[in-house]
């Protein structure tokens, strides 16, 4: 009898065994080979890299990193400031380089030619405000296009002298114009005849 008890009891803890040992393993199953290490995370899906479209460069801008580009200056000889001299059968176009009229002094130079002979040509033009009229020279230097080389030849015409002439002014915005008649002379002395003088300073 009492060898047929401990056979029982023998056989509930193997049954009692055994399901402690299948309940472990299902735990174990359920969390996951790795679940018990410290740091462990689950994958990180790949996300797609998508390039930022480029920013667009409105017109007239230099693109970024990209010095603008320098704007060109004026040039006179293209047609901001003229001058012209008509005589009798002959005439000179100027592209001053220094342009000012004012009512106070007239300054104007700048290199040219002769329209005929296309012989280059330099205009001076130096006036001051003496009490109501000017007084100073239109002079041009024949075969040089250059300042400051005076030749022996040149046409002029004299302002505020005894010679007839007149000069007018006329402003507007930031434009001026300027007309001078009077008396041409070769070399100072000998006359040529009228001659009339436009300058436009812009």
């Amino acid at each position: 009898m009492r060898s047929h008890m401990n056979h029982r009891s023998l056989h509930r803890s193997l049954t009692a065994a055994a399901v402690l040992a299948a309940a472990a393993l299902l735990v174990g199953c359920a969390a996951g080979p790795f679940s018990g290490l410290v740091g462990d995370a689950a994958p990180v899906a790949d996300t797609p890299v998508v390039d930022a479209p480029a920013a667009e460069t409105p017109a007239g801008q230099a693109p970024a990193g990209e010095a603008p580009a320098a704007e060109s200056p004026v040039d006179a000889a293209d047609g901001a400031h003229t001058a012209t001299l008509v005589l009798d059968g002959q005439s000179f176009t100027f592209s001053p380089t220094t342009c000012m009229s004012g009512d106070e002094d007239v300054l104007v130079s700048g290199p040219g030619v002769d329209d005929g002979s296309q012989e280059p040509a330099f205009l001076d033009i130096d006036f001051v405000r003496v009490d109501l009229g000017w007084d100073g020279e239109v002079r041009i230097d024949l075969g040089t296009d250059q300042p400051m080389s005076t030749t022996e030849r040149f046409y002029s015409i004299r302002v505020g002298g005894d010679d007839d002439h007149s000069v007018g002014q006329v402003a507007f915005d930031d434009v001026a114009e300027l007309r001078v008649d009077g008396i041409v002379r070769e070399g100072g002395e000998a006359e040529l005849g009228e001659g009339t003088l436009e300058v436009t300073c812009s």
